[in-house]
């Protein structure tokens, strides 16, 4: 079972009562396709370690099945949580870090609106700081820490269940790029016609083009064809770098 930041009895026995930590976690910044989403979660971490309870890992590690079913446990038993996204007009805009730092930060808007709290915990490597709260970065987080991995859950559904919409309102667009098998981390076969909105790879009124995407394609055409030829591979992007 994931843990809890910090030593919870440590905590309890000086404070009387947990630290309350909003754990925040990301999809899809590593994506050529769609949306960023991002979960915050404050997690109750005195509930019993029930069967349920020992299940929740990063959301990488389980099937689309288990993942909704944990989805329903982590909407119910979570102390508060908020899920945000941003779309490809404003990615193309501040980019695509700085978007995922705009979702991480319209999360804790809400959160703290509702809820007294004492640390935030950030999966990755940085974060920009949120008013004046404690934050800590881990990177791996939603592999190690509990309310780290109930927010990858929370994500990655909500990432997946906007995919599904807009394939289901315009066939097309699974048809021509696949996204149901890649889920808009992009096929290399269709890397060179792509001119990729975060809203589609269509002309659809939620595609739009972005040279986010057209280079990150690229990029990947290149390594899959110096692989081919048995030369050596360019750096890899940052979007392959960063695939969740």
């Amino acid at each position: 079972m994931l843990k809890y930041y910090g030593n919870l009895e440590d905590d309890i026995s000086d404070e009387g009562h947990s630290e309350v930590q909003v754990c925040l976690d990301e999809v899809n910044r590593g994506g050529l396709f769609g949306k960023v989403f991002v979960a915050a979660v404050i997690w109750n971490p005195l509930l019993p370690d029930d069967n349920t309870n020992k299940c929740i890992k990063d959301s990488k590690r389980l099937s689309k099945k288990k993942r909704h079913e944990l989805r329903e446990y982590i909407e119910q038993h979570a102390i508060d949580y908020a899920i945000c996204s941003i779309d490809h007009t404003t990615i193309d805009e501040i980019n695509i870090l700085q978007s995922t730092f705009k979702a991480m930060h319209q999360c804790l808007d809400i959160i703290t609106a509702r809820n007294k709290i004492d640390r935030i915990l950030v999966d990755g490597n940085r974060f920009p700081m949120y008013k004046c709260y404690a934050h800590q970065c881990i990177i791996k987080g939603d592999n190690e820490y509990i309310g780290i991995a109930c927010a990858s859950i929370l994500a990655k559904c909500s990432h997946d269940d906007w995919l599904e919409e807009i394939c289901r309102n315009d066939n097309e667009l699974d048809k021509k790029y696949k996204l149901m098998s890649n889920r808009g981390y992009g096929d290399p076969r269709r890397a060179p016609s792509a001119t990729r909105g975060r809203g589609g790879w269509s002309s659809s009124a939620r595609a739009a083009s972005s040279t986010r995407g057209a280079r990150c394609a690229a990029r990947r055409t290149s390594r899959v064809r110096s692989a081919r030829r048995g030369g050596p591979s360019p750096s890899p992007s940052r979007a392959s770098r960063c695939r969740t």
